[in-house]
Formats: C-alpha cells, sequence, structure tokens
C-alpha cells in the first residue's frame, strides 16, 4: 500500500510539472510584454493572432499576487519593454487598468480581484489608429 501511495504521488507531481512547462511554453510567444513566472494562462478567454513582437487579441491569465502589487509591476516593467504609458485608472478596491501604446499597437491592461482564481490579469492588444 505504501508503494502505491509513492507512486501515485510521483505520477501526479509529475503531472503537474507537465502542465507548468505548458504554461511556460504558451508565454514564451509573447516577447514584447513582462509575464510574472508564476501566471496562469485562461485558455478559454485568450485570443490570439500573430506572434512575438506583432500580436493581437485578448491575452488572460490569472496570479496569486494582489492587484496593487501587479498593478505596479506591470506600470514599471512595461516601461522597460519600450511601452509609453497613455494612461490608468484606479477603481475603488480591485478594478484597476493602465493603457500603453509601442510601435504602432496599443495594449489595455486591466486587473480584477476573484476570491477563487486570484487575480485575473486581461491584456487586450490592438492596431493604434492614427486619425
Amino acid at each position: 500500500m505504501r508503494k502505491l501511495l509513492v507512486v501515485l504521488t510521483f505520477v501526479l507531481l509529475a503531472g503537474c510539472i507537465q502542465i507548468w512547462d505548458e504554461e511556460k511554453k504558451n508565454f514564451e510567444m509573447f516577447s514584447d510584454i513582462p509575464i510574472p513566472e508564476e501566471s496562469m494562462m485562461n485558455k478559454r478567454k485568450t485570443a490570439i493572432i500573430g506572434d512575438s513582437e506583432n500580436w493581437w487579441g485578448v491575452l488572460e491569465f490569472s496570479m496569486s499576487n494582489t492587484v496593487p502589487i501587479l498593478f505596479d509591476y506591470y506600470s514599471k516593467e512595461m516601461k522597460r519593454f519600450g511601452w509609453k504609458e497613455l494612461t490608468f485608472l484606479k477603481g475603488e478596491s480591485s478594478n484597476h487598468s493602465l493603457v500603453f501604446s509601442r510601435k504602432g499597437r496599443v495594449a489595455q491592461i486591466n486587473f480584477d480581484f476573484h476570491k477563487i482564481e486570484g487575480t485575473l490579469i486581461k491584456i487586450t492588444m490592438s492596431p493604434k489608429t492614427e486619425k
């Protein structure tokens, strides 16, 4: 019985490692924005066209960090990736947004806290229109 328990534990841990590796691979395609290491992508709500530094669409993922910590992280790190901050909005408790532009694109980052999922981060990337 004890050997069976040990084997099952290793099988379960191996499955977790494989899932984590898949998550890391999925985020590797985004070379132009920061993605914290502990992020878990919501594949059902993510829709991307293109890759690397020329993608558009919606990227959604969750983290265990708080909204204020992630808001500050993205405010600083996006600038390190060459993005220019256009505006921001801080809601009452957890609804915060940042908007950046870079190389003909606009990125809107929304932060929302949920008790079960943690902080949800939604990055909407679109072409920048000139008027």
